[in-house]
């Protein structure tokens, strides 16, 4: 027996019923979409409060940045302050020292000019004075002057 091959078609029409299946999928989507809709709204009120709290810290960083900075210019303020009365206060030391110097200079050559020692000297000295600072100038000016 000889095999013989034949080919045949068969024509079918068939029509696929998708509306269980959709059906299906749209209960199945509205519990999908919940859930997701839940889980966005709470990652996204928790991103929130993380964003929230990054700020709160970086304030806070800044904050004490300022305060760091404010203290180390008041303790600046303060050293230069103090700085300055030193110095205010050796100039004018060393102002006197140099007055009392001209003074015993002007007082040496006047003693060379002049018979007066002791009290009647420093009665004379304290009266040169006195006329300096009505007019303006110092004892040793006076003391020179009277040269």
């Amino acid at each position: 027996m000889a095999k013989s091959s034949s080919n045949y078609r068969i024509l079918v029409g068939v029509e696929l019923d998708v509306s269980d299946i959709q059906r299906q999928l749209n209960a199945a989507s509205r519990n999908i979409r919940l859930n997701l809709d839940s889980n966005i709204a709470s990652e996204s009120r928790a991103a929130s409060e993380g964003l929230d709290a990054v700020s709160n810290s970086a304030n806070n960083a800044g904050n004490s940045v300022n305060r760091s900075n404010r203290s180390f210019m008041e303790a600046g303020l303060i050293y230069s302050a103090y700085y300055k009365a030193i110095e205010l206060a050796t100039d004018a030391i060393k102002a006197m020292v140099e007055q009392v110097f001209e003074l015993d200079a002007a007082l040496t050559e006047f003693k060379k000019v002049s018979e007066l020692s002791g009290d009647s000297l420093d009665d004379y000295v304290s009266k040169l004075s006195d006329m300096g600072s009505t007019v303006g100038r110092t004892a040793s000016e006076m003391v020179d002057a009277a040269t």
